[in-house]
């Protein structure tokens, strides 16, 4: 198979851009033909993004007028002289009219792949799905709401979960007893991640009276008020705070602590959980949106689960781990599920196989979507007075506004909406009904 990956530049570290690099070459080393597009702009730089994922190769497109409709023609010219089978979006939300606009010139299949539970990546599976081929999903929940949110047709969804290196997380440091070091590692925010719960999670284990340190891994918008919130534990030793950590200092991280601990509304992995697991941590979890459907972070079987936003809760289950035996128990379950299901084996023969069914199907027929996404986002004097065709002309002249961010310069999606709250309570009613 020949495969185009489209995906944005500006991310480094993460849990898809692990997928993506683990993917990626392990595709590659099984024989297909993979080649990465990636933009080349201010924040989304493809020559750093090619400095960090060694190996990869990416090729750069890019945005010369800094609108919408420049994202889309960019991508259509970057695309007009590739052959795949196969071109995968991996949120890059100009993509979608890029590929309507080609359809019937390009013989090339379209498969989106969903990392979020988030009502904009399916209200774009809504708008453009007489252009998609197939959506692969990395969550059960997430499989389950392409069909019913995205309206995409159950023989088109397919299910490839993240994987993880085995070889990479293995080595356990023996830890000084007595003490229950607890690991909590992601982007720093307060929205999916909930990382304000800690403040709260700490003083419950300070009332508890028990010895612990808290090591906490990543970055993000919530960086600065998280270490004012946890201040008092950073000085008297009880809270660690590492910053954003690269893959090889992950794997030390892991071996240094007992517990990792996630907070989550959601999630569509993590893999995070699955590496700590693998590492030989036992997980203590929110029940967050995705893990029931998942059937992977069971309660007192595979992990200790409390309800999302729960700091009491999930306090009283760090201090049942004190018992070391329930810990061993639930980490011996969970690494069996991890062994099955998240090996990099297992979850590449899994999109090896989407990939392939996607590639076999009938083509999907391109129908005019319901509403053009051309220059949407961008309308100024000169569309307004001489059109968008000419005013393109003179953009790409002219110097260019600086994005504000990543997410402006390439968006991951083509709506816009901010409010999430209608998609995690639709996916709660579902988790509830299995």
């Amino acid at each position: 198979m020949k495969l185009l990956f489209i995906a944005p530049s500006a991310y480094l570290l993460g849990g898809v851009q692990d997928w993506l690099y683990a993917t990626v070459v392990g595709l590659r080393i099984k024989g297909h033909e993979v080649e990465v597009g990636v933009p080349q702009g201010y924040f989304h730089n493809g020559q750093r993004f090619n400095s960090h994922f060694k190996g990869v190769n990416a090729s750069f497109f890019r945005n010369t007028t800094g609108t919408n409709e420049g994202r889309v023609k960019s991508l259509k010219r970057f695309l007009e002289v590739k052959h795949p089978d196969i071109i995968v979006g991996v949120n890059i939300g100009n993509l979608f009219e890029a590929i309507a606009r080609l359809r019937d010139f390009q013989h090339a299949k379209f498969a989106m792949t969903l990392h979020a539970i988030e009502g904009n990546y399916f209200n774009d599976m809504k708008e453009y799905k007489s252009v998609i081929d197939g959506v692969i999903t990395t969550n059960r929940l997430s499989e389950i709401m392409t069909q019913s949110l995205g309206e995409i047709d159950q023989s088109r969804v397919f299910y490839a979960p993240y994987g993880i290196d085995q070889k990479q997380h293995r080595f356990k440091e023996s830890l000084e007893p007595g003490i229950t070091r607890i690991a909590w590692v992601g982007r720093l925010d307060k929205k999916q991640k909930r990382v304000d719960d800690l403040k709260q999670i700490v003083s419950h284990l300070d009332k508890a009276g028990i010895r612990y340190q808290l090591s906490i891994a990543g970055d993000g918008p919530a960086r600065d008020e998280i270490l004012q919130d946890l201040s008092e534990g950073l000085s008297n030793g009880n809270v660690r705070f590492y910053g954003m950590i690269n893959k090889e200092e992950l794997s030390v991280f892991y071996s240094a602590n007992d517990i990792l601990l996630i907070t989550s509304e959601w999630e569509t992995g993590p893999i995070v959980a699955w590496e700590a697991i693998n590492a030989g941590l036992t997980i203590v979890s929110s029940r967050y949106i995705g893990s029931k459907a998942e059937k992977t972070l069971i309660d007192n079987e595979t992990a200790l689960l409390f309800d999302v936003g729960d700091a009491e809760g999930a306090a009283k289950n760090i201090v049942t781990l004190s018992d070391k035996k329930i810990g061993s128990r639930l980490q011996a379950n969970a690494q069996q599920i991890v062994n099955l299901k998240y090996s990099s084996e297992a979850s590449l023969n899994a999109w090896e196989s989407a990939f392939e069914q996607i590639m076999t199907a009938e083509k999907q027929v391109n129908a005019e979507t319901k509403n053009q996404m051309i220059n949407k986002n961008h309308t100024g004097r000169l569309e307004r007075y001489i059109g968008t065709e000419r005013s393109e002309i003179i953009r790409a002249i002219l110097p260019q506004r600086l994005a504000k961010d990543a997410g402006s310069e390439w968006p991951h999606s083509l709506q816009g909406i901010n409010d999430q709250s209608w998609v995690l309570e639709y996916a709660r009613e579902i988790e509830q009904s299995l």
